[in-house]
């Protein structure tokens, strides 16, 4: 099974070895920007239908999902969506609203990337503490201060 979700969710989805995922985890690709299911600033996910229907009947997932955005009725940004837990990186050259100046490569599941991304509780936005339950982590893991993101 295969999904895409907003980056947000994504991270929040059963990782490999959740007691909660049943032994099995789909494939995912993050979407940042996109918010919840479609919409927001983000690049939207294009020719899912097609990407599936070549994985099911070919045997064969999609390596990356393409991805733009449509502004005035012009695509002005494109962008890979790579599966999870490796994310689109820059190759340092080239136009950044060009997919073909990204690869896919790191790792949204490092200690420093997971601390770094553990959000407040929810209702708690204003100086609320982290929930590092919901992020998959504990404060002791994340507690190793660092020069950017929180600092815990």
């Amino acid at each position: 099974m295969g999904t895409w979700a907003s980056l947000r969710a994504a991270l929040a989805a059963p990782r490999p070895g959740d007691p909660l995922a049943g032994g099995r985890v789909p494939r995912r690709a993050g979407a940042p920007g996109v918010a919840h299911c479609a919409g927001g600033a983000g690049p939207q996910p294009q020719g899912l239908f097609d990407a599936l229907v070549v994985w099911v009947e070919n045997k064969v997932p999609p390596k990356t999902i393409a991805s733009q955005v449509v502004t005035g009725g012009v695509v002005t940004r494109t962008r890979p969506l790579c599966p999870y837990p490796r994310t689109a990186v820059y190759k340092g050259s080239g136009s950044t609203d060009d997919a073909a100046n990204f690869t896919c490569g790191g790792n949204l599941e490092t200690r420093d990337v997971v601390c770094d991304s553990v959000l407040v509780k929810y209702k708690h936005e204003v100086q609320g503490p982290l929930d590092h339950r919901a992020g998959g982590t504990t404060p002791a893991e994340c507690r190793v201060p660092r020069p950017w993101g929180h600092g815990h």
